[in-house]
């Protein structure tokens, strides 16, 4: 007879998951503890792992993506092993770890899930029992999250109290960010924006300020963590080139984890303004043109201290200008020190070089009250001396048959006009000279008149007149070679005599100009010695002076450095009254990350 032995020996195989309780926090590694009871000889172990549960865990992605492992010796040593590969286990009872490593990602999800199944087979690779234990990845991804509304908010200068803008709203921002937390965003303990911690129930509604504003919470959301807000700029910034940002830190926590964001706000410049204006202003002591130039520095100002200002200058004229004949000379000035500079024309009258106070004949200056913003006025001290026009005038066409002893003498070849008369004892024109007393000329006693003005060719009567200066002739001797000649003149205006005195020349020679200020309309030559003829005259048109145009430059430049730059024009007049332009060009330089400005006709 057989006998058969049953074997009743049985391998308890039990699988149990670390102290966590099989909470894993996403980064670290799962581990595992394997006990196994009453192995044969010849056993062996094999260990899987496999995603479970509702939501599974993906192997290679979320776990073992580096590391699956197991220690015999406590976790001293670390074998790295293959699911399914045999590991030899001794007869008896044994313990091992097992590990593998799970991901810390960045998306926010569910608590994943996975399996480690250890299995126990006997050396003809009969399973002889299994089993398993669950490890959960707790995510960790607490995040801020600034919206789209929150991201490249930009902010204007321009809209500040003191800017161009004011009452525009463009120092205003609004925007939103998101607390993510795995639906966990009860456990939120506490948001801290820039250096300000606040508490979560206390988050909607608080003010923090920033670097260059405050931002305020408006809403907070608990059930979908999202909280909006506005941000104000509060001043002015200052800007080397392009936008500044104001970046506002936010971090929450939930206790033990944390996450943090910024939000970007963007400053544009508010940069300077201008409005120039043209003029005339009349050529007379006390005239003004207030507002040549209006100008603002807006938000940035001048600085404090100064470090912007008003520059001027005058870049050209139509003429040489002089005042009572002499030069006038520029002196440009800031005298206060506030930023903002004087231009001053001046006679240099104490001959030092310098510009003395009482030497003024224009200035160019802010008016009182200027500073951030401000007005120049251009106003005359003295008169200008206007350009006249220059007349040559021959006596070689003349027309008689008027009144005894008066002679026209043509302005144009055509003979049809005449600027001047004369009249004395027998007026005899001949070959280009004049002279009296029937000889054609001027000797000891005789007299001639000029009288300078509009001539009626049928009358010869003279209106209206001109008033000239600087009269010079051309003379011819008469006399014994390069004797003396000697007459007096008397200058007449309106009928009123303004000037006289006596020239004494070679004959030959031409005379001195005859000047009296202000001009004569007649000229009465009478010979006290010698003889002569006279010849060409040139003298001075006064009647009408030519006006003379100033051409003037600025720049204006805030605190932070924009700079705007114009220029403008005024005419200086004898026979126009002061006015200035109702239009001008207005200059703007409002943001300096385009370094550029813009005019308006």
């Amino acid at each position: 007879a057989t006998a058969t032995i049953v074997d009743d020996d049985t391998t308890n195989v039990s699988v149990t998951v670390n102290a966590e309780g099989g909470l894993v926090p996403e980064g670290d590694d799962a581990v595992f503890t394997v006990q196994v009871t009453g192995a044969a000889a010849g056993d062996t172990l094999a260990l899987s792992l496999a995603p479970s549960g509702s939501d599974p865990a993906m192997e290679g992605v979320d776990y073992n993506t580096t590391t699956f492992e197991y220690s015999t010796d406590g976790g001293t040593t670390w074998i790295p092993t293959t699911e399914g590969s045999a590991i030899a286990l001794s007869p008896g009872n044994s313990s091992l770890l097992v590990r593998t490593d799970t991901f810390d990602d960045a998306f926010d999800e569910a608590d994943e899930t996975f399996d480690l199944t250890a299995t126990i087979s006997d050396s003809g690779a009969v399973e002889k029992d299994s089993a398993s234990a669950t490890a959960t990845i707790v995510d960790n991804d607490l995040r801020v999250d600034i919206n789209a509304d929150g991201i490249g908010d930009v902010v204007d200068e321009t809209a500040l109290p003191e800017g161009y803008l004011p009452g525009s709203n463009g120092e205003f921002a609004e925007g939103s960010f998101t607390f993510i937390n795995s639906g966990k965003l009860d456990d939120l303990e506490s948001v801290t924006i820039e250096d300000t911690t606040i508490q979560m129930a206390n988050l909607q509604g608080s003010e923090v300020t920033t670097d260059h504003g405050k931002i305020t919470i408006n809403t907070y959301n608990s059930a979908t963590g999202v909280a909006t807000y506005t941000y104000q700029l509060l001043g002015p910034v200052s800007h080397a080139s392009g936008l500044v940002n104001d970046l506002i830190s936010i971090s929450v926590t939930d206790g033990t984890n944390s996450a943090s964001a910024e939000i970007t706000v963007g400053i544009e410049d508010d940069g300077p303004v201008s409005t120039d204006k043209n003029g005339v202003i009349n050529n007379a002591v006390g005239q003004s043109l207030v507002g040549v130039i209006d100008y603002d520095t807006n938000a940035d100002g001048l600085g404090n201290p100064v470090s912007g200002g008003v520059t001027l200058s005058l870049t050209s004229t139509s003429a040489p200008l002089e005042s009572g004949g002499e030069a006038v000379v520029i002196a440009i000035q800031d005298g206060n020190a506030d930023g903002l500079e004087e231009l001053i024309g001046y006679v240099d009258t104490n001959s030092n070089s310098s510009y003395d106070a009482g030497e003024e004949v224009f200035t160019l200056s802010p008016n009182a009250g200027s500073g951030d913003a401000g007005v120049y006025t251009l106003a005359l001290h003295d008169v200008l001396d206007l350009p006249v026009t220059t007349i040559e005038q021959g006596f070689g066409q003349v027309k008689a048959g008027g009144p005894e002893g008066v002679v026209a003498v043509y302005t144009d070849a055509t003979q049809t006009e005449s600027n001047l008369l004369l009249s004395g004892d027998r007026i005899n024109p001949s070959n280009g000279f004049v002279g009296a007393g029937g000889d054609n000329n001027m000797n000891v006693g005789e007299q001639i008149t000029l009288e300078f003005g509009d001539v009626n060719l049928t009358t010869f009567e003279v209106g209206p007149r001109l008033v000239v200066n600087d009269a010079v002739f051309e003379t011819k001797d008469i006399g014994a070679g390069g004797s003396v000649d000697t007459f007096t003149w008397t200058a007449i205006k309106g009928g009123s005599t303004v000037g006289s005195g006596t020239q004494t020349f070679d004959g030959g020679s031409k005379t001195s100009a005859i000047h009296v200020d202000g001009g004569y309309d007649t000229l009465i030559l009478e010979v006290t010695a010698g003889g002569f003829k006279l010849g060409t005259l040139t003298y001075t048109d006064t009647s009408d002076p030519v006006d003379i145009d100033l051409l003037f430059g600025y720049s204006v430049t805030d605190a932070d450095g924009d700079t705007v730059s114009g220029e403008f024009t005024t005419t200086v007049s004898d026979a126009q009254p002061t006015l200035l332009s109702s239009t001008g060009d207005f200059i703007a330089h409002l943001d300096s990350s385009d370094d550029s400005s813009f005019v308006v006709s």
